[in-house]
């Protein structure tokens, strides 16, 4: 072997071990995160996700962003929740390095919220029957002659009480579904008055008491 060919092999081998000492290392551990964790997401909603990894400069060239559902999406760092209710698990893995799995809870907020309110509507023309049966009965008047101030129609028959909006307090609350809105919000107005409420608490003091943020007006 030529003194020349040595020194081009010698070359080769010094330039191959400054690549590896260069190449990023493989991750030894990830952790999957969501900012503003909630309890509830709605659907159809885009959910930025954050991976961190140990060392923090790790190759997460092959890093792969996984769910036990083909309804939940990935594209850039960001979880898309579907167009279908469930209860998912989220993780993410790098080679054969797995990261902490997230359930997330995915509703329709909206039918919910139209399923609550036709409830409440049967609900107050239960209660408007029963009155009637009674006044009729009873020989006294029918509530349909009854004035409500609102050409007849109760507000709480329809709860659309756009005065309920008109509030100083930072939160409105909604003591059946235990969410907790913007005062500005459109859920607010269909909110049933008796399960209406406000407060002044701050945002972490509401979550600890079990009441969850709206998933429309997100406060």
């Amino acid at each position: 072997m030529t003194p020349k060919t040595i020194g081009k092999l010698i070359g080769i081998f010094i330039l191959g071990t400054v690549l590896t000492a260069c190449a990023p290392d493989k991750a030894e551990s990830l952790e999957l995160s969501i900012a503003n964790d909630q309890e509830e997401y709605d659907i159809d909603t885009d959910v930025p996700v954050t991976v961190v990894s140990v060392p923090e400069d790790a190759d997460l060239s092959d890093l792969e962003y996984k769910a036990d559902s083909s309804h939940i999406g990935f594209a850039d760092g960001v979880l898309s929740t579907g167009s279908v209710e469930g209860v998912y698990q989220i993780y993410v893995q790098s080679g054969d390095i797995q990261s902490n799995s997230i359930t997330i809870h995915v509703v329709d907020i909206a039918a919910r919220e139209a399923a609550e309110k036709a409830a409440a509507e049967a609900e107050a023309q239960r209660l408007a029957d029963e009155k009637a049966a009674a006044a009729t009965t009873s020989g006294g008047s029918s509530p349909a002659s009854e004035s409500t101030g609102n050409g007849g129609h109760s507000n709480f028959t329809t709860y659309n009480n756009t005065e309920q909006q008109n509030t100083s307090a930072s939160y409105v609350l909604n003591t059946n579904t235990g969410k907790f809105h913007y005062p500005s919000c459109s859920s607010v107005a269909k909110i049933a008055p008796q399960n209406y409420s406000t407060s002044n608490s701050s945002r972490d003091d509401l979550v600890a008491q079990g009441y969850s943020p709206c998933g429309r007006c997100k406060p």
